[in-house]
């Protein structure tokens, strides 16, 4: 059963473009991974696609409830402190 379709997805953060989808659905059982560099758009597409941010252009339609759960982001502070009480 289709769960999710997208259609022509753009965005861009200034002149640079992020993300460009031609098409894509998902089926409620697809299970789908995400695989690029940092800042390629993986975080951007999944947060477009439940509805958090906008896009540039393009279309979505969800058959279902979509949920978005980012992930915590840490300084390198945060990060320096945690090693320094754990050394």
């Amino acid at each position: 059963m289709l769960f999710l379709k997208a259609n022509d997805l753009k965005k861009s953060y200034g002149s640079r473009e992020v993300l460009s989808v031609d098409t894509l659905h998902l089926y409620s059982h697809d299970r789908v991974g995400l695989v690029g560099r940092n800042g390629e758009g993986k975080t951007t597409l999944l947060s477009i696609l439940a509805g958090v941010r906008e896009p540039d252009s393009g279309h979505i339609e969800s058959y279902g409830t979509v949920s978005y759960i980012p992930q915590m982001e840490e300084t390198e502070q945060e990060i320096s402190g945690v090693l320094t009480s754990i050394w």
